[in-house]
C-alpha cells in the first residue's frame, strides 16, 4: 500500500510542483537548491516545502488515498 509520502510525491509530480492553492513553486527534497534557483534564503525556502493536503479532511472520513492527497506548500 502507497504511503502519504508517494501521494505527496505524486501530487507533487501532477501539480507541477505548484501549490494547490495559491500556485507558488514549491521544493520536495533540496530546500537549498531551491533556495538558490529562486534567490531566497533558506528559512524563505522552508515556507514552499511541498506537503501533503488531504482534501477531505481524516476527521470527516478521509483517507490516506491518492485522490484525497493533494501537495500544498507549507506557508499555505
Amino acid at each position: 500500500m502507497p504511503s502519504i509520502k508517494n501521494h505527496r510525491s505524486a501530487s507533487f509530480h501532477t501539480q507541477e510542483g505548484r501549490c494547490l492553492y495559491c500556485d507558488q513553486p514549491m521544493w520536495l527534497v533540496d530546500p537549498t537548491a531551491f533556495a538558490t534557483r529562486w534567490g531566497l534564503s533558506r528559512r524563505q525556502a522552508a515556507r514552499q516545502q511541498a506537503t501533503a493536503e488531504h482534501l477531505r479532511p481524516r476527521c470527516d472520513g478521509g483517507r490516506d488515498v491518492a485522490g484525497n492527497i493533494a501537495a500544498a506548500c507549507n506557508y499555505c
